[in-house]
């Protein structure tokens, strides 16, 4: 009986130690999940030509061409500057890209996740329909290649008269372009400090070249500045 009664109390210990250990890998493991850094790049080209084209859409002097700066707050990477884009671009993409990084480097102590896709469409004949808060691009079928029904705010345009970019500021319009490349660009980007702080951005960037690689149409439609 000594034996037995000598045991148990040593099987109680070992039982509570591996409960403890479990409990406190747990513990770690959802410290670890407070935080987490999410980055996900997607170019979906198929072709040279839809490299070459795919580079012109992401190198254009959008800020000049719109009268727009680059991004809205100050450009750093402190956790306490919140900073929107204004536009999707190279330089863009490189600041948020860094940002995460240096976040995940130094162990801030933030939920960060930057989503980026870029995918790139042919036809002999686009069409771009504006109308109200519905905008979307037809192929040569009329079927819908890229299509949004939230277009609430200020959608912004440009279209090119050969030598210049013409901004429109019409509700409704229609455009028809020939043997052309539509480059579609999503862009999100979020920091989440806790419950009611931090920011998001998100970008939908469209643009249409030729053959030639000229560049004949400019759309970007910004999510908002929102803030939690």
């Amino acid at each position: 009986m000594s034996v037995i009664n000598k045991t148990i109390p040593i099987l109680l210990l070992i039982i509570i130690i591996i409960v403890g250990c479990i409990g406190k890998d747990t513990q770690n493991k959802n410290q670890h999940l407070e935080k987490g850094y999410i980055k996900s790049i997607k170019r979906n080209i198929d072709s040279p030509m839809e490299y070459a084209i795919l580079n012109i859409s992401e190198s254009l002097n959008l800020s000049k061409i719109f009268n727009i700066t680059r991004y809205y707050g100050t450009p750093s990477f402190n956790s306490d500057d919140y900073v929107w884009a204004n536009f999707i671009d190279l330089q863009v993409l490189t600041f948020y890209e860094s940002r995460i990084d240096f976040m995940e480097e130094n162990n801030v102590g933030v939920k960060a996740e930057l989503k980026y896709e870029a995918n790139i469409f042919y036809d002999v004949i686009i069409t771009i329909e504006k109308s109200g808060k519905n905008y979307r691009f037809q192929n040569s079928l009329n079927e819908s290649i890229i299509y949004y029904d939230f277009i609430y705010d200020e959608l912004k345009v440009a279209i090119s008269n050969n030598t210049t970019f013409e901004l429109l500021s019409i509700d409704e319009f229609e455009y028809v372009f020939e043997n052309c490349y539509l480059v579609e660009m999503i862009f999100y980007y979020r920091e989440q400090y806790g419950p009611t702080s931090g920011f998001s951005t998100t970008i939908y960037q469209n643009v249409i070249v030729d053959e030639n690689y000229n560049v004949k149409f400019i759309s970007i439609y910004n999510g908002g500045y929102e803030i939690s």
